[in-house]
């Protein structure tokens, strides 16, 4: 991967939840290869203690780990691994009311729902709680379909829509 990136640079490497490669010993319930196999050669790829690395920063390769559980490395050991691989660690949290109550106006609004009842809006916020930004989109879109917005206008749009995708 990392010579097909920097034959094709600029490129971007993403390691999907990267927090399973950094832990330690067996994982529970894994079938098949664990994620952690690749730990060792990760690092020594990336930061040898020898000589120069497959990758360096003149490579144009960026390297991003994203995770939605970084705190699942127990040992010290893992932790300070997973800590120093990346130059940067960037922590999102999850919105507050205000900006959840933003997200559920801007996005009912961009799909084609005119001036949603604000008392309605107050009540997904506060339903909405511990969701991600990501989540409460995907919500309005699955139930805002193409059909659905081509039938506002016969079926006014009701708040009451979205409970059900949203508690899936």
């Amino acid at each position: 991967t990392f010579k097909v990136a920097k034959a094709l640079a600029p490129s971007v490497v993403w390691i999907g939840d990267v927090d399973s490669v950094f832990k330690s010993g067996k994982v529970k319930g894994a079938t098949g290869e664990p994620p952690n196999r690749i730990a060792k050669h990760l690092v020594a790829t990336l930061t040898p203690k020898k000589g120069s690395g497959l990758i360096d920063p003149e490579d144009r390769v960026l390297v991003v780990g994203t995770s939605t559980q970084p705190y699942n490395t127990e040992k010290p050991k893992d932790k300070a691994t997973f800590r120093d691989f990346f130059a940067k660690i960037v922590f999102a949290p999850l919105p507050n009311y205000p900006s959840r109550q933003m997200l559920w106006i801007q996005q009912l609004e961009k799909a084609g729902v005119s001036r949603p009842n604000p008392d309605e809006i107050q009540t997904l916020s506060r339903i909405s709680d511990l969701y991600s930004g990501g989540a409460i989109c995907r919500v309005v879109k699955r139930t805002l379909t193409a059909r659905r917005v081509e039938r506002l206008s016969r079926k006014p749009f009701a708040v009451s829509e979205l409970i059900g995708p949203l508690a899936k």
